[in-house]
């Protein structure tokens, strides 16, 4: 929108990139992380939780590469996993705006 579509394509390629990386990675706690107050209280397992972001950062990159099909194809396995992802609602609603 403000004409800089080689900056918006080179993050988006990052998007990409990161979730295609880091899909598989085994995630330890890190018990010095900010975080570590979320892990006390939500008992949920780092993978799963690492995989649905990295299926977010893939249907992101992919849209805004104007690849729709492979942004729906991860962000409908992505709220299958979490379908309590806020972010991932929030972006279904935006393709689902723009698309129909």
């Amino acid at each position: 929108a403000l004409g800089n579509e080689d900056k918006a394509r080179s993050r988006f390629n990052r998007l990409v990139a990161y979730g295609e990386k880091h899909l598989f990675d085994d995630i330890k706690p890190d018990y010095f992380a900010v975080s570590l107050p979320d892990l006390l209280v939500w008992d949920g397992n780092l993978n799963d939780a690492n995989r649905v972001h990295c299926l977010y950062m893939l249907a992101l990159g992919h849209f805004g590469l104007g690849n729709r099909a492979k942004s729906q194809k991860h962000l409908a396995k992505a709220l299958s996993q979490n379908p309590n992802h806020i972010g991932l609602h929030a972006f279904k609603s935006l393709i689902d705006h723009k698309v129909g």
